[in-house]
């Protein structure tokens, strides 16, 4: 299984606070302050444990929360499953009917409506697929190259531009009499 990348520095800070204050570390703390025999120091010392392992405790609830999160952003819920699946499945069907509902979109039809069951959902997301990431993202990226596409490139733009600015012309000349003489006359020898 990938780890996603940004939970490496997590994964990393939660392996140093786990072996920075093992239950060992803190007990040979506690010995070797105890056995200075001094009580202030001794009670000094344990003041700076109880510190440090709140600091800790602090830290490890947000490394916990930080990986929640990232858990809970990749997972789908039940109420969204429900939503995926009495939505979704009209909306292929409908499109699908409008382009004229062969045998192949039929077949095609079943094996969307096997994968997209809310049993099926479930299943995937327990054994760890990420619907997100695998239908999400390239579907986003579908979107976003459709509209892309669909916009005019800058070599259309500057097209446009020119044969405005052509038009422009051909009025400025269309206005003046000895120009629009020159222009009948070069068009006439042509």
């Amino acid at each position: 299984m990938d780890i996603d990348p940004s939970l490496g520095p997590l994964l990393a800070q939660l392996g140093t606070l786990t072996a920075t204050n093992t239950s060992a570390a803190v007990a040979t703390r506690i010995q070797a302050s105890k056995a200075a025999g001094k009580h202030e120091e001794t009670v000094n010392e344990l003041q700076d444990i109880i510190e440090q392992l709140i600091d800790e405790r602090s830290q490890l609830q947000q490394i916990a929360t930080a990986l929640r999160d990232h858990l809970v952003a990749e997972s789908i819920g039940r109420g969204d499953i429900t939503y995926i699946t009495d939505k979704l499945l009209p909306t292929v069907e409908e499109l699908m009917g409008l382009g004229g509902g062969d045998e192949e979109q039929s077949e095609a039809l079943a094996v969307v409506k096997k994968l997209v069951s809310k049993e099926m959902l479930t299943i995937l997301q327990l054994v760890g697929f990420n619907y997100k990431r695998a239908i999400g993202e390239p579907l986003t990226r579908v979107v976003e190259n459709l509209i892309t596409s669909s916009l005019p490139s800058e070599d259309q733009i500057k097209l446009q531009s020119l044969m405005v600015e052509r038009d422009v012309q051909a009025l400025k000349v269309a206005q003046n009499v000895k120009a629009m003489g020159n222009y009948q006359k070069l068009t006439a020898e042509s």
